[in-house]
């Protein structure tokens, strides 16, 4: 029997201000069906290329490596680790910027849980469509940081407490990665693109 990990977020999102503690970096570095986002690795446009340019988003943020010390991503220095499991006890990394209402976790599935990525990534947005309730018809295609896969954005639940999330669907070596960022509904304006600038930075860590 095939078997998802848990990608339901434990807390409620106006809650887990005050829920989310303090942490340090593990590792840091200097270092047409449908439309295809193209983030990051090296398709990216040549604007973007040289991560030294002032042009770069990125160029200031801060590497968080994994629990397992097998995938990182890049994040605005004003974000910080969260307490293990705090936001979702599957889920293999977990950060927030804890002043602007915004969350970030990944969660990985071994891919010899599953006989093929289509299958785990059809079962994973079934799961998902289903928890937060976004139409399937919405998930589009993505190439994140040299990775192929598919991405969703939604709002989730009713007034104040509505949250925009987005949803990355991910390939890498030897596992399945789905990447959830989320906060404030009513921040979705000033969030999306920032969202959009650390996906671009996710990697595997090479030994």
């Amino acid at each position: 029997m095939l078997k998802l990990k848990k990608s339901k977020i434990l807390i409620i999102l106006l809650l887990s201000l005050l829920l989310v503690g303090c942490g340090e970096p593990r590792q840091e570095e200097k270092k047409k069906d449908t439309p295809i986002m193209v983030i990051g690795g090296s398709d990216d446009t040549e604007e973007n290329k040289d991560s030294n340019t002032p042009s770069d988003p990125t160029k200031d943020f801060v590497k968080y490596v994994s629990y397992d010390t097998k995938v990182s991503i890049k994040v605005p220095n004003s974000w910080e680790r969260v307490p293990e499991g705090e936001l979702n006890e599957e889920a293999i990394l977990e950060l927030a910027g804890r002043s602007e209402h915004k969350y970030l976790m990944i969660i990985s599935n071994s891919k010899t849980d599953f006989p093929t990525y289509d299958k785990w990534e059809e079962l994973a947005i079934d799961r998902d469509a289903e928890l937060y309730e976004f139409d399937k018809n919405n998930v589009k295609n993505a190439h994140v940081g040299g990775y192929d896969g598919k991405m969703v954005e939604f709002t989730y639940g009713e007034g104040k407490d509505s949250i925009y999330g987005r949803i990355y669907f991910l390939k890498v070596s030897d596992s399945y990665l789905q990447v959830f960022f989320w906060t404030n509904a009513s921040s979705k304006t000033d969030t999306s693109k920032e969202f959009y600038d650390i996906i671009g930075t996710i990697e595997e860590v090479r030994s």
